[in-house]
């Protein structure tokens, strides 16, 4: 499963409003990639669409994932979809959430909706949220047959992809989403979007150079972008200084913080396949297991790349790798050098 660009995120979501059936897109990626960002432009592409009504976007914090159905109840009732009587009870689940429309609802027409939606709360388990949500929403897409309320969630967060097959595996639920179909993997914006920010926040020293060079080193992690773009004030920007600024924010701050908050959760054996990394800084996809591997895709700190039709395994950026390199001793790893 290899990172999507945001053109073949806008294409499944797209994909998925014509279907005309109530569905979901499941984005998932590194902490602080800039989801928000992801979502607005999702809007923004989607917006045109006749009869589609956008809600959100919302930003859920997993251990109250609850908190969704009463902010969607609440827009509905803003944008006048239902009235306000009959709405004070809490509804139990999402299908019940849309059977408001019918009960206490004021629709003339055939009506789609996108909602869109962001879990926070950094690195996700199954048993944190995540599965809830995405269980309430696998019961309501089976079961709800109005053909005349179209209801699309994408939902954006950070989560390990074999915990929630483990999570479902454990309630004997179908699997909510498929690689490929209604989920991506999504680790940040692309070169184009980096040189506009550049250009935006850096103006005339923003050159073409300039934003290659921070979208090298940060990979378009939205958050790491951000970061270097607020830490450059020399003029003329030297590409050593940029390499200097990657290299503190790696070391401390509040963005190296919070990735090492979900880092910290490598198990032993993807631990081992760090050290790999860090002592070759390449590894051959056919040296490695997939449920070992797939932790350090998840949360933002390697990628697989084809060389010569081979596949192989390799740090994300030169941010992540100076940020496990800073601070080998939280990994309980030796430095390879």
């Amino acid at each position: 499963m290899n990172a999507d660009s945001t053109l073949d995120v806008t294409a499944k979501l797209d994909n998925l409003l014509r279907k005309r059936a109530c569905g979901a897109l499941f984005i998932n990626g590194p902490a602080c990639a800039g989801f928000d960002a992801l979502l607005g432009q999702l809007a923004e592409a989607t917006r045109p669409a006749k009869g589609l009504s956008i809600l959100g976007p919302y930003r859920v914090s997993a251990d109250r994932v609850d908190d969704l159905r009463d902010l969607i109840r609440d827009e509905l009732v803003a944008q006048g979809y239902i009235s306000g009587g009959g709405t004070e009870t809490p509804p139990p689940n999402h299908k019940a959430l849309w059977e408001l429309l019918n009960s206490v609802g004021d629709r003339q027409q055939n009506q789609t909706f996108l909602v869109l939606v962001e879990l926070i709360g950094g690195l996700l388990l199954g048993n944190e949220g995540p599965g809830d949500l995405f269980s309430d929403i696998r019961h309501f897409e089976g079961v709800w047959r109005d053909r005349s309320v179209q209801v699309v969630y994408a939902i954006a967060g950070s989560w390990w992809h074999q915990e929630i097959e483990a999570y479902f595996d454990r309630i004997h639920v179908s699997f909510p989403y498929s690689p490929g179909r209604n989920y991506v993997r999504w680790t940040g914006v692309d070169r184009a979007t980096v040189a506009t920010m550049t250009r935006e926040s850096l103006g005339a020293a923003g050159t073409p150079i300039v934003s290659d060079v921070i979208y090298e080193l940060g990979g378009g992690h939205w958050e790491v972008t951000r970061s270097l773009l607020g830490a450059v004030h020399e003029r003329p920007i030297q590409l050593q200084s940029l390499w200097n600024h990657t290299r503190r924010i790696a070391q401390d701050g509040p963005l190296a913080r919070e990735l090492l908050s979900g880092w910290h959760r490598l198990p032993p054996r993807s631990r081992k396949l760090l050290h790999r990394l860090l002592t070759t800084r390449c590894v051959a996809e056919h040296h490695t297991n997939e449920r070992i591997k797939e932790p350090l895709l998840a949360v933002g700190i390697a990628q697989e790349v084809t060389i010569n039709e081979t596949r192989y395994l390799r740090f994300f950026s030169p941010f992540t790798e100076l940020c496990v390199r800073a601070h080998l001793a939280e990994f309980d790893l030796a430095d390879p050098a």
